[in-house]
């Protein structure tokens, strides 16, 4: 029994693939076609490649990498895992998703709103630290990373870390910094351990997503320059327990006043 074979444009209305998608299937080794007329360079398909080409075709449709689909057609992974893999990446999609779409709903309850900054003094505080380079863009997932990591170090070593844990900041954005990650430690037993200095500072609570945390950082230093302090080293972001609440994250920064800096210690004057 002959099988019927169709012309590049009767298998693309079958197929339901554009002749454009035929061609680059056809050019990648995805869809080659059963025949081509070496002298006119028409391509033909037997009717048997219309199943394959119409799974393709949905598959495409729900995302899967054109990579993932070579590799189904060479036989080097399976329907099912191919599947499996996709249905990852849309979840992975869908969190994203939820996550922006929460951030606009915070967004619109207007972040704005009068902050709380308050004068406090600091106690000197023993952490363990691991560092990281990252650029301004990405700090924020370099900084889930590296304490994440920390933590697991400090475990590995049967030592329980001391909350909050916490990150240090630059004063000043800058395009490619050091993400220091610490949390409180009692021993400094084969680790990276640094004493964060005390002394009298400024501090604010931010509840919420943490992306919104650049209007709890202008409240803050605007307390600072406007109460005529200069800040001294890097704001620390520390990570509280939410309980049952909203996530929460304390900024401080350690001042002294503008007319008389403490010597030794980096200060910078803020400018608006």
């Amino acid at each position: 029994m002959t099988v019927p074979r169709y012309t590049i444009g009767e298998f693309s209305r079958l197929s339901r693939l554009t002749v454009t998608t035929l061609r680059h299937y056809d050019e990648i080794g995805l869809l080659p076609p059963a025949e081509v007329d070496p002298a006119t360079g028409y391509r033909y398909y037997d009717a048997e490649q219309l199943p394959a080409a119409l799974r393709l075709g949905i598959l495409r449709s729900t995302g899967v990498p054109l990579a993932d689909l070579l590799e189904l057609v060479r036989n080097r992974r399976t329907l099912a895992s191919v599947l499996e893999r996709q249905r990852r990446r849309v979840e992975a999609e869908r969190v994203e998703q939820e996550r922006r779409l929460a951030l606009l709903d915070e967004l619109a309850r207007d972040p704005r709103d009068a902050r709380v900054v308050e004068e406090v003094v600091l106690r000197p505080r023993t952490v363990a630290i691991l560092a990281r380079t990252a650029s301004w863009d990405t700090a924020e997932r370099t900084t889930r990373h590296a304490l994440a990591r920390l933590l697991v170090r400090l475990r590995q070593h049967g030592i329980e870390p001391t909350p909050p844990h916490g990150a240090l900041f630059p004063v000043d954005p800058e395009a490619e910094l050091t993400v220091v990650a610490y949390t409180g430690v009692d021993t400094s037993a084969d680790l990276d351990v640094v004493e964060l200095p005390g002394g009298a500072a400024v501090r604010t609570v931010h509840a919420g997503s943490r992306e919104l945390l650049p209007y709890a950082y202008r409240a803050l230093l605007t307390a600072v320059a406007s109460r005529a302090l200069v800040t001294s080293g890097a704001v620390r972001e520390e990570y509280l327990d939410p309980g049952d609440g909203p996530l929460s994250t304390e900024l401080s920064v350690l001042v002294a006043p503008r007319s008389s800096p403490t010597s030794g210690q980096r200060e910078r004057a803020l400018r608006f």
